[in-house]
């Protein structure tokens, strides 16, 4: 595997004033943490990608990260949170559904007081939105929580659902037959997906491998590693344990496992249920045609400027002017470069990825079909 993919964690900035549930909450978690503080945790743990997901009911905060987002190279996408049971949802759900950061919403269902809740009519065209979109429900709840998740699953079949943490199990006093029974019967009776994330914090900070093996062992077993996908919950792990722990903690849960099932668990599921791009690319490049392995800059990039191609951080070894293109990819020396998904021309030399792709290491395909003057006409197609 190239590098796993983290579908659950966040980002807060204190300052922000939303986040009240980190009022009580220990010191070591009550502090800014924002993408300069995870980038080198990723890079450690090969992780290239990460969904971000809410930590306040606060549409501000949605917008906060999705503002983050779009200058952050290694998130893939965004799980929001929105007031669900407002009358404009549904209007909001299609505002939201523009950004293409956004993969969903996150209710704060463990917070709210009434358990029937998320069964609220006023929920039936918010969540219809999201199924018109594709947009996904991660659903944050506690075991006790999960007969009125099922039955809203069997109400909104086509909704994309994910259960968060397990539904965070009791894993410190060992309480398991009636969380065991409730999450298989959503396992059995819908197509819900559930993220291998947060159950380390549930055991608590001596917790180990024996603690978490029923539970996750039975998360296997129910959802199998068609449906199950790897989460960190970072910065709320380090209650209690650090991110480069709980991923190996996880890949020994899995080792049994072939490596495509362990490719799905740890990032390919992800990238199927938020239907993520599977690399980021900067936005100042586009891609004209999926065949491509060229990119078109849409501004001016100079040389030495670092950019983001197909998910890899690179340096631009020549400056490349507005509408000229870069390879997206390494290009073999007699390999077809192809622009609007059709070859236009042939490599002279080996051009390495970012490379400027222009009549210096292309041999042009065009070959002249007509004539005007008498003469026969000449260019390229490059």
């Amino acid at each position: 595997m190239n590098g796993y993919i983290d579908s659950h964690q966040h980002f807060w900035q204190l300052s922000r004033g939303d986040y009240d549930w980190l009022d009580n909450s220990p010191e070591r978690i009550r502090k800014d943490f924002l993408p300069d503080h995870l980038r080198p945790i990723l890079t450690d743990a090969e992780v290239i990608g990460t969904v971000l997901v809410q930590a306040a009911p606060t549409e501000a905060e949605t917008s906060f990260l999705l503002e983050l987002a779009e200058r952050t190279e290694f998130v893939a996408g965004v799980v929001g949170w929105m007031p669900l049971d407002a009358e404009d949802a549904a209007d909001k759900i299609d505002r939201l559904a523009e950004n293409p950061w956004f993969k969903g919403v996150r209710p704060m269902i463990q917070d709210i007081a009434d358990d029937e809740w998320m069964l609220k009519p006023e929920l039936d065209a918010p969540l219809k939105r999201l199924i018109r979109h594709g947009l996904c429900f991660d659903a944050l709840v506690k075991p006790w929580h999960l007969p009125n998740l099922l039955r809203l699953l069997k109400r909104y079949p086509k909704l994309r659902s994910v259960v968060n943490h397990g539904a965070k199990p009791d894993i410190a006093s060992g309480a398991f037959d009636d969380w065991s029974r409730d999450i298989a019967a959503i396992a059995n009776e819908t197509g819900a997906f559930c993220k291998l994330s947060g159950l380390l914090t549930e055991a608590g900070f001596a917790a180990g491998i024996s603690e978490l093996k029923p539970y996750v062992e039975h998360l296997l077993e129910c959802f199998g590693p068609e449906r199950l996908m790897w989460g960190s919950d970072w910065p709320v792990l380090l209650l209690a344990g650090d991110y480069r722990g709980w991923l190996s903690m996880v890949k020994e849960f899995t080792s049994r496992l072939g490596e495509p099932d362990k490719s799905s668990i740890m990032g390919g599921n992800c990238a199927k249920f938020y239907r993520l791009e599977s690399r980021r690319t900067d936005r100042r490049l586009l891609r004209l045609h999926p065949q491509d392995n060229i990119l078109v800059c849409c501004q001016s990039l100079a040389k030495a400027e670092r950019i983001s191609v197909e998910g890899v951080r690179v340096e631009l070894p020549t400056t490349v002017e507005t509408g000229h293109k870069i390879a997206s990819s390494a290009i073999s020396k007699g390999e077809k470069v192809i622009k609007y998904g059709v070859p236009i021309g042939t490599a002279r030399v080996d051009i390495l990825l970012a490379d400027h792709v222009h009549l210096h290491n292309l041999k042009s395909d065009y070959v002249a079909s007509h004539h005007r003057g008498g003469k026969r006409a000449t260019g390229t197609r490059a």
